[in-house]
């Protein structure tokens, strides 16, 4: 999944989080306390420039969702702000995927607490990733 590959740099490369420690594509482990985790989750279909019936599409508008988890709201909030910074109006091209453009698809959701009352939130941001 190159387009959470390039998402999971630039947080690591912001100093979010690390891929592996607390930083997870596609799953939320159990473990450590306080980590996010990246997800594919659909989007708007794929945008075609004009042309033939056949032209190839231009760009996509996938949607990437960045559950989080942590064990305090105060982490919560600070690691949100941190994800907000690095994300939210966000482009450039990383590990091979042009990011044309990434914004909040709208503000992060509150989802309670885990079984171990750890604080979940859910940001949301919709992407335009250009076609090589």
């Amino acid at each position: 999944m190159p387009l959470l590959d390039a998402v999971a740099a630039r947080l690591q490369n912001t100093g979010v989080a690390t891929p592996g420690t607390n930083l997870f594509l596609g799953h939320l482990p159990s473990a450590p306390d306080t980590c996010l985790a990246i997800f594919l989750r659909g989007g708007a279909s794929p945008v075609r420039t004009m042309g033939p019936v056949t032209t190839a599409p231009d760009h996509d508008l996938p949607t990437v969702q960045v559950m989080v988890r942590a064990a305090t709201i105060p982490t919560m909030d600070a690691l949100q702000s941190s994800i907000l910074r690095a994300l939210d109006h966000w482009w450039g091209t990383f590990d091979g995927v042009v990011i044309k453009y990434s914004e909040l698809s709208y503000f992060p959701v509150d989802l309670g607490f885990d079984e171990n009352a750890r604080v979940l939130r859910s940001i949301v941001f919709n992407m335009k990733v250009g076609r090589v």
